[in-house]
């Protein structure tokens, strides 16, 4: 049996992390886990570099099976990824509805009641 190129087991390597680290941001969205979100975010621009790095060094010795392998692979983890950023959006845009009800409700709470106290019934009859 042949052995594997150290490159190749590179890449390979480093698409597993990348796929075990998408896997894990998955769980993490699912309980809003910030901080292990933006652990894995970072991780996940490292592997991004490391990646096309290895890729670009490597372009003209791959073999085309390899190669298309590789293109799946990265497909699949970008499909995943946007799946999750399209879905913290959505969270990022929920947030901020509900943030900009809040802020408006004490706005309004504190101009009906700071600046003048609510009307008496005996007052509202003169």
């Amino acid at each position: 049996m042949p052995s594997v190129d150290p490159r190749a087991a590179e890449i390979i390597a480093t698409i597993v992390e990348f796929e075990d680290s998408v896997a894990a941001a998955e769980l993490a969205l699912a309980v809003r886990d910030w901080p292990q979100i933006d652990a894995l975010l970072s991780t996940q621009h490292r592997l991004t570099h490391a990646l096309a790095n290895a890729l670009d060094e490597t372009r003209e010795a791959r073999p085309q099976a390899f190669t298309d392998e590789v293109h799946r692979r990265i497909g699949l983890i970008s499909e995943r990824r946007a799946d999750q950023l399209r879905r913290l959006i959505a969270f990022n845009h929920l947030v901020k509805q509900r943030l900009t009800m809040i802020s408006r409700t004490r706005e309004m709470r504190r101009v009906n009641v700071e600046s003048r106290p609510s009307a008496r019934i005996l007052d509202t009859l003169q």
